[in-house]
């Protein structure tokens, strides 16, 4: 639920990060599979409910061809849920253009789950440590460029559609 911008969510919620919908170069820079757009919308309507919540982490769609922004626009307005986006490096819609093809725009934000501080971001965080127990966050794919993450002291969770088998998981399902 978000009240104020500020979100507030459940082990129950979906999510998931770095759709890049109709980006064709992403079949080469992160090995998907020539039909991802099909196979992501496709698992997206098998898994998650109207009621739903679903959290992006950012990177939802192409952002350089309006045709193409277009279709991905038509593409996510489809999706069932409730729908949550947390800006990513390569999302340009406008706020307004956001909510019309139903995403709700929030900030990234901590929350905490018994005793841990879970921190929701696009980027993986190595600014804010000590603030967060775990850091759930996409934009690195399913590239190895970003091994300067210290893993050994702080638990980050890649939750880039790659890394999740091409579809939104359950928030319980990855923070065990």
């Amino acid at each position: 639920l978000c009240y104020n911008n500020v979100m507030e969510i459940s082990l129950d919620t979906y999510i998931v990060s770095d759709t890049h919908w109709l980006h064709k170069n992403i079949i080469k820079y992160c090995n998907r599979p020539m039909h991802h757009d099909r196979l992501m919308e496709k698992n997206w309507h098998e898994i998650v409910g109207p009621q739903d919540e679903v959290l992006h982490l950012g990177d939802l769609m192409v952002w350089f061809n309006q045709v193409l922004i277009n279709e991905a626009s038509e593409i996510a307005s489809r999706l069932p849920g409730k729908k949550y986006l947390i800006r990513g490096n390569h999302d340009k819609l406008k706020t307004a253009q956001l909510a019309k093809i139903g995403f709700t725009e929030v900030p990234e934000f901590i929350q905490t789950f018994g005793q841990t501080r879970i921190l929701f971001s696009h980027y993986p965080d190595t600014e804010r440590i000590g603030t967060w127990d775990l850091n759930v966050h996409g934009h690195i794919h399913n590239n190895d460029h970003h091994s300067d993450l210290d893993t050994r002291s702080h638990k980050y969770i890649n939750v880039s559609i790659e890394m999740m088998d091409y579809k939104p998981v359950k928030l319980r399902d990855i923070i065990v």
